[in-house]
C-alpha cells in the first residue's frame, strides 16, 4: 500500500502488519508474555492479525459500515483481503479507498489497545463516526483537484 496520502503513522502501522510484527494477543502468547490469546474486544476468537481485522464481529460490523458509506458491498468473511483485492480503475478513487482502509484498521486497532488497557470496548458507532472524520479531515487537508466527474461525485457523497 505505497499511498503518499495515508498519514505516515497509518502507513508504518500497515508495515508493521505486513512484515508481521504486529503484537496481538496470539504472538504474546508464544512469546509467553500472556496465558490467554483470546481477542480483546469479542473474546470469541484467537487475537491474530486474521482475526482482529477480518474474524472478529466488532471489526467486521465497522468494516462494514464503512463499506456502505463508500458504496462497496463487503463480503461476510475475510474482508479485509477483499478490500486489498479490490479492483478500482480510478487511480484517484483507489488512493482515497487506501485511506479509508488504513484509517479503519489502525482505528480497530487503537479500539483493541483501549480494551486491554482500559477494560473497555469503545460502542463500534462511534468508532465509525470516528474513522470517517478522520478520513473526512484527511482528504480536505490534502485539498484534491479531482478531474473525473465519477470520482468528484463519489468523494463528495464521502465528504
Amino acid at each position: 500500500m505505497n499511498n503518499l496520502w495515508i498519514r505516515p503513522k497509518h502507513r508504518v502501522f500497515i508495515w508493521i502488519i505486513a512484515h508481521n510484527r504486529l503484537l496481538t494477543r496470539s504472538r504474546m502468547k508464544h512469546l509467553n508474555m500472556t496465558n490467554s490469546e483470546y481477542c480483546y474486544i469479542c473474546d470469541d476468537g484467537q487475537q491474530n492479525v486474521t482475526h482482529l481485522f477480518s474474524r472478529c464481529r466488532y471489526s467486521h460490523i465497522v468494516f462494514e459500515e464503512i463499506g456502505r458509506w463508500c458504496g462497496i458491498i463487503l463480503p461476510e468473511e475475510d474482508a479485509i483481503n477483499w478490500w486489498l483485492q479490490l479492483r478500482i480503475r480510478s487511480a484517484t478513487k483507489k488512493k482515497i479507498v487506501g485511506v479509508i482502509l488504513a484509517t479503519s484498521i489502525y482505528t480497530l486497532w487503537r479500539v483493541r489497545n483501549e480494551a486491554k488497557i482500559d477494560l473497555k470496548i469503545m460502542h463500534n458507532k462511534v468508532v465509525i463516526r470516528n474513522i470517517k472524520s478522520d478520513v473526512i479531515g484527511r482528504l480536505v487537508a490534502l485539498d484534491l483537484n479531482i478531474k473525473g466527474p465519477n470520482v468528484r461525485d463519489w468523494m463528495e457523497r464521502l465528504i
